[in-house]
C-alpha cells in the first residue's frame, strides 16, 4: 500500500502553537481522522479510535509518562509505538511516523 505524505502547517513555530503541549487534536488527513499531540517535544500521530471499544481517544488525556489514556476504560497505549501498556486484551494501537520540520509537521499514512 502507497503511503501517503501529509504537511500541516507551514512552520515549525506555527505547529508548535496548533498543537500546545499535552493537548490531543484531531484533524483530517484526506478521507482519514488522526489524532494529533505534542509531547515532552516531541510529535506523535495515532487512529482516533481506541482498539478495545472504539473510544473517541481524541477526547482521552496524555499521562505524564507518554501515553494516551483511553477515556472509556482507562487503557493505555504507547505514543512512540502504539503498544498496549495497561489494559485487558486488545490489539496495539495504529500509530503514524510524523517529524516537525521548519516547513510544517509531515505526517505519513
Amino acid at each position: 500500500m502507497e503511503t501517503k505524505r501529509y504537511i500541516l502547517g507551514t512552520t515549525a513555530e506555527q505547529v508548535r502553537k496548533m498543537l500546545p503541549e499535552g493537548q490531543i487534536k484531531r484533524v483530517a488527513l484526506g478521507a482519514k481522522q488522526v489524532a494529533l499531540v505534542q509531547h515532552a517535544g516531541s510529535f506523535y500521530a495515532f487512529e482516533t479510535a481506541c482498539p478495545h471499544r472504539r473510544a473517541d481517544l481524541s477526547t482521552g488525556f496524555i499521562s505524564p509518562e507518554g501515553s494516551v489514556v483511553c477515556p472509556l476504560h482507562a487503557y493505555r497505549f504507547s505514543l512512540q509505538d502504539g503498544r498496549l501498556l495497561h489494559g485487558g486484551s486488545c490489539s496495539d494501537l495504529r500509530t503514524y511516523p510524523c517529524r516537525l520540520t521548519e516547513e510544517g509537521l509531515e505526517i505519513r499514512l
